[in-house]
């Protein structure tokens, strides 16, 4: 026998016993139900082995025995094992006073969370190769308080976030936080969808808050709805709805949507490699905010639509414009993008703001004296060859947003940006394989897989549309704030809203040939069957 046969045979033998080892694993993994085998969460925690799953029955879980802790942990998994915890039916385990609740740095890795409903705040910290999976959460306090809805904390890598939803107070929706930069890495926020109901708090609150986290995604993800800033309270900082800052490097946010939103899309202070595509921002107070004396270097922005941008007032206003950066020095390129109906300041304005392919139309002024000027390919008055895209006037007459996630074909936007794209946002596939960490094969590819009708939007209207809370604005009257308004008022889906924005009715084919919601297969709203509370 030859080495090399030798060395082949040894190498099949290696392989042979990992794969063994997996699939004995596997099959040694066990599956429990709460409360079947175990009488509540943390008694299931304390019982299971590592790779085991918890499939927890209908019903609302209350009390401390109900949420984990940082003494109350499920094993960690491993690789080809996920310690598993999941609703029997997504949306239909309910736990009122939160679901996990950490404070310290307790290592945990390889767990994955599916379908639960938790009604409290969520932290994690020193977590990582973590998932949490078509879960909703939300967070509710009677007085000030700075917790976020959930939060990634300290330490924490490779986490992943897909098809999960955030309301109500608190003043970040989903944080990915490090206590020094670069402490937390390696996250992302797949097909989330965040509303700001209110905030009562003396720091900065955003929808989705970066800070200090580096390798950050941020994949078809929504903020919306936010407009009731009468409600936002006491804050120090209208933070964007994607707010970058404090050292947070290589973010990237891909086929987002910021709509109806009292404050700015995205930006921040962030320090390097930001990364802003196919991302639409309309009914803002401003499309980007950007502090650049924090080293921020690697910038591009690119297929972004921006739209009806107006000014706000209230305990800290905002001027309306469609890109601002200041402070710092550096020189941004804003291609393929439009930018209309910027009514108070200018749609660019900035040291060394470099424009090129856009279209400009409609705006109080294009650019300021420290932007600007026009590029050589820009459609706008400047150019003297200014076309409106949402009638295509006096161009060749075909609208170019009839829907803010695409433009359509034949306009004059239309393959005439730069290297033959479209001159504004395109959000119509998913983005990143589902299940895949950052870095992994296919995270940050789009897919053929249509993003529209979106996933798990009746389960998502129903929860933030049951939201109400009566209490003090920001002047001191007392007043109700509904969760029914928006894309959650009556005769509305989260898909049929954000494509009628512009008044067009949706396409056919979102809803397969048919122009109203699907019929629902989701389980009811509330919970039928077992009800559980344990104090």
């Amino acid at each position: 026998m030859t080495p090399t046969s030798i060395c082949r045979k040894n190498v099949f033998l290696v392989m042979t016993i990992l794969f063994i080892l997996v699939i004995c694993g596997e099959l040694n993994a066990a599956t429990y139900y709460i409360p079947d085998n175990f009488s509540n969460l943390r008694a299931a925690c304390a019982g299971i082995s590592a790779g085991d799953t918890i499939i927890i029955r209908d019903g609302t879980y209350s009390g401390s025995n109900n949420y984990m802790d940082d003494s109350h942990l499920p094993p960690s998994g491993s690789t080809g094992s996920y310690t598993t915890i999941k609703a029997e039916h997504d949306g239909m385990a309910i736990f009122p006073d939160g679901f996990l609740r950490m404070q310290s740095n307790i290592s945990r890795s390889y767990i994955r969370i599916e379908g639960i409903k938790s009604l409290y705040k969520t932290e994690i910290l020193s977590w990582n190769h973590c998932k949490f999976l078509r879960c909703a959460f939300t967070h509710e306090t009677s007085g000030q308080s700075d917790d976020p809805v959930f939060g990634i904390g300290d330490q924490c890598s490779y986490i992943l976030l897909e098809d999960c939803w955030a309301w109500g107070a608190g003043r970040y929706k989903f944080l990915a936080y490090g206590a020094s930069a670069g402490n937390t890495h390696h996250i992302i926020f797949r097909r989330c969808v965040t509303r700001f109901d209110r905030v009562n708090s003396y720091s900065p609150m955003a929808n989705f808050s970066i800070y200090r986290a580096n390798q950050v995604a941020l994949q078809n993800c929504i903020a919306i709805d936010g407009d009731q800033d009468q409600f936002w309270v006491a804050y120090e900082e209208r933070g964007g709805a994607f707010y970058t800052h404090h050292g947070s490097q290589d973010t990237i946010i891909n086929g987002c949507i910021v709509l109806n939103h009292k404050s700015y899309g995205f930006g921040g202070a962030p320090n390097s490699g930001l990364s802003v595509n196919n991302t639409v921002v309309w009914g803002a107070s401003q499309g980007s905010w950007m502090r650049c004396d924090q080293g921020i270097t690697s910038t591009t922005f690119s297929g972004l639509t921006l739209g009806h941008m107006r000014s706000v007032t209230g305990v800290q206003s905002q001027q309306a414009y469609g890109i601002l950066t200041w402070g710092g020095s550096i020189t941004l390129g804003i291609n393929n993008s439009i930018l209309t109906d910027i009514n108070a300041n200018y749609a660019m304005d900035g040291y060394e703001l470099l424009s090129n392919y856009n279209t400009l139309y409609n705006n109080n002024a294009n650019f300021s004296s420290s932007g600007g000027p026009a590029g050589a390919n820009d459609y706008c008055s400047n150019n003297s060859n200014a076309i409106d895209p949402l009638d295509g006037s006096p161009g060749n007459g075909i609208a170019s947003l009839k829907y803010l996630p695409r433009v359509e074909t034949g306009s004059n936007n239309d393959g005439t940006g730069s290297n033959g794209v479209d001159r504004g946002a395109t959000i119509l596939y998913k983005i990143g394989i589902s299940g895949t960490y950052y870095g992994e094969t296919g995270w940050n590819t789009v897919t053929s897989d249509p993003l529209w009708p979106w996933p798990n939007e009746n389960r998502i209207r129903t929860d933030m549309r049951a939201y109400s809370y009566t209490g003090t604005t920001y002047n001191g009257t007392s007043s109700t704030l509904s969760g029914a308004r928006g894309f959650c008022a009556d005769g509305q889906t989260l898909s049929k809203y954000i494509w009628e924005y512009l008044g067009n009715t949706i396409p056919t084919d979102i809803y397969g040939n048919s122009s109203s919601e699907p019929t629902d297969t989701t389980p009811p709203a509330s919970p039928s069957g077992i009800t559980v509370i344990i104090q």
